[in-house]
């Protein structure tokens, strides 16, 4: 059996450690360490590309998700391309985000890690016609029951309605494609506040937190997404171009920008499991 010695200066006695010793604590550090090495690899593909946490942050949801909830979200269906279904709840980038403003390459790493998500719920999927409707609507105070909107412009008694003002339609409902829907999951009544430029709906830099669009088809690749507290959430009804949100198209959102699906909330434990569509 090959050996090495080494003597011990201090008492003046051999040693003797066998060199298959030797290999054997090797082999057990490799071991050690590559377990190590797909454990991260492993945690990261799972987080990349299968599960992740996720944190609510804000009061958009509430009715359904508060301030502090920790959820589980999927992502495997989006890699899939597996598309998002009504009622279900989403998290995607936010559509102003400076990540989409960034040209350089180092620049556009570093927005990328700083980029933040929004969570909402799906309320139309592509191809679908999405209408917000109210009784009644109140034009600088007066109200009027008959009316309609078509593709942001407003028509009183069949007639178009011209020049500038601000109007509000009070407890507002959600219709796809002609039906209402039934929306016990919203926190309270809510209201569309618009202003009217011209005849149309608009936003200016003086109401660019005024909804917009009301009266939407979905486009191929897009979702319409809302906020369950609807009279304090960003969502579909507001987001546009003019006010910087360029990964939006008439407020809806592309599913290349869809991170991931809630499927449970894990915290707190009292109200751990599925979120209800």
């Amino acid at each position: 059996m090959d050996e090495t010695t080494e003597r011990n200066p201090q008492d003046g006695k051999d040693t003797f450690e066998t060199s298959e010793g030797n290999k054997g604590k090797k082999s057990e550090a490799d071991e050690w360490i590559s377990s190590f090495f797909i454990a991260v690899i492993a945690a990261i593909i799972i987080r990349i590309f299968i599960f992740a946490p996720t944190i609510v942050k804000g009061p958009s949801m509430e009715g359904t998700l508060i301030d502090g909830d920790r959820l589980i979200t999927e992502r495997v269906s989006y890699f899939l391309n597996l598309k998002p279904s009504r009622g279900d709840i989403i998290t995607f980038t936010e559509p102003h985000s400076a990540f989409y403003y960034e040209t350089d390459t180092l620049g556009k790493v570093y927005q990328f890690f700083l980029k933040r998500d929004y969570i909402k719920r799906v309320i139309g999927v592509e191809g679908d016609h999405v209408q917000l409707k109210s009784d009644s609507i109140l034009i600088d105070d007066n109200e009027y029951k008959n009316f309609e909107i078509k593709k942001n412009q407003i028509f009183i008694n069949g007639e178009r309605l011209t020049g500038n003002f601000r109007a509000v339609m009070n407890d507002a409902k959600v219709y796809v494609n002609g039906k209402k829907v039934e929306e016990d999951y919203t926190k309270e009544h809510w209201n569309i506040n618009l202003s009217i430029v011209n005849g149309i709906i608009k936003q200016t830099p003086y109401s660019s937190d005024k909804d917009l669009n009301v009266d939407v088809t979905v486009e191929k690749g897009y979702v319409y997404v809302m906020g369950d507290n609807r009279n304090n959430s960003s969502d579909s009804r507001k987001f546009s171009e003019e006010r910087g949100d360029i990964a939006a198209k008439n407020g809806c959102i592309s599913l290349k920008e869809v991170s991931g699906r809630v499927l449970f909330r894990f915290w707190p434990f009292n109200k751990f499991g599925g979120i209800r569509k």
